[in-house]
């Protein structure tokens, strides 16, 4: 039985609603929470974009994709008690008798094999249903949930969904600043999860789709291109911007897109690794700037171009030299080199931009910078 004094509930509010404007408080919340009724596991879902996105687990992954994936569907305790589904807090006994549940494909494939057994369900409603589900499991030898423990849960219920409805509103608030700032630059900007989905974009992005014969494009909210070969590049800078923390790069990369009339387009792709901060239903996203070559005057060409062609600093060096008028005895000179050297490097520029001479290769870069 879990006996919480005033100060012990004040102090979990407070936890809860720090966490509602720093997502990555949930955990502490959470954790606090756990220690609270004396419990083995915790777990926090909130609705995102019509999906449950989980905030916080204790569980190990494996179970949490076994869960998700095969014996969600097998779960009963989901569905609330039948003479109340939309019961705020109850037990695992709230739904089935205790030896019901112990016979249970969900007890028997999911709890015992992580020495679990008793629940505890928190839920938060809204117009479209439930919002939010808070869930304590305690374990094989503690004492089931009982009337106290759902009393003292019932009194955080208020506190949850409160914090919920603010952090949803500061979510809006980011992903209205993040977007506005770009229309005003006049900059398209999207914000993509690993399978290239669109989770949103702003009113420059839907414009520049709208527009025909664009390389880029939008079909059933999923980002892509014309090219498949484009396609395959963009994959892999995505799936990289998505990766964990530890292993994604600030940038990731760029993509050039040829159109058939007009300056070719700049894809630039991001790490997005705070997307829930700004409510939308991905634990990793990818943020993708569109611009149109020529027009963004402040960037540095070489750095671009160094980005653009994975170039070394030597040959996005030599390709400004050809883009001025040099001619390779002129650079060699300039740089004080061998022009054998400068030839090596004019061969791997060749290569890089898949141009096959020197006036193709000046001629694209004339288009870059």
């Amino acid at each position: 039985m879990s006996t919480l004094s005033s100060d012990s509930l004040a102090g979990l509010s407070a936890l809860i609603y720090e966490a509602a404007h720093d997502t990555g408080q949930w955990a502490r919340a959470c954790e606090s929470i756990r220690q609270a009724f004396d419990c083995k596991a915790a777990s926090l879902l909130i609705k995102q974009d019509g999906r449950f996105d989980r905030i916080h687990g204790d569980c190990d992954q494996y179970y949490s994709d076994l869960y998700w994936n095969d014996l969600m569907r097998f779960d009963p305790l989901q569905a609330g008690p039948a003479q109340n589904p939309r019961c705020s807090v109850y037990t695992d006994q709230s739904v089935l008798d205790k030896p019901d549940f112990l016979r249970s494909v969900i007890y028997n494939e999911w709890f015992a094999p992580q020495d679990m057994q008793g629940v505890l369900l928190l839920k938060v409603f809204d117009q479209q249903g439930v919002n939010t589900i808070f869930t304590l499991n305690r374990g094989t030898g503690q004492t089931d949930f009982n009337g106290h423990d759902i009393d003292t849960m019932a009194s955080l219920q208020p506190v949850l969904q409160h914090a919920v409805r603010i952090r949803q509103h500061l979510a809006r608030l980011r992903l209205d600043a993040h977007s506005s700032a770009f229309d005003q630059m006049h900059i398209a900007h999207l914000i993509v999860n690993r399978q290239r989905h669109v989770l949103h974009m702003n009113a420059t992005a839907d414009r520049l789709f709208s527009t025909a014969a664009m390389p880029v494009l939008v079909v059933q909210k999923r980002l892509d291109v014309r090219d498949s070969r484009d396609g395959n590049v963009l994959d892999d800078l995505i799936s990289r911007a998505c990766a964990a923390p530890g292993q994604a790069r600030l940038p990731t990369g760029e993509l050039v897109l040829h159109t058939e009339r007009g300056p070719a387009l700049v894809l630039s792709v991001y790490p997005l690794m705070d997307a829930m901060e700004y409510g939308l239903n991905a634990q990793y996203a990818a943020s993708i700037v569109i611009r149109t070559m020529g027009i963004d005057g402040a960037c540095d060409a070489q750095a671009r171009l160094q980005n653009l062609f994975d170039l070394s600093a030597k040959e996005a060096e030599l390709a400004m030299l050809l883009l001025t008028g040099c001619s390779l005895q002129e650079a060699a000179e300039q740089r004080a080199v061998r022009i054998t050297t400068l030839r090596s490097q004019l061969a791997s520029l060749f290569r890089k931009t898949g141009t096959a001479r020197q006036g193709q290769l000046v001629a694209l870069l004339a288009r870059l910078c």
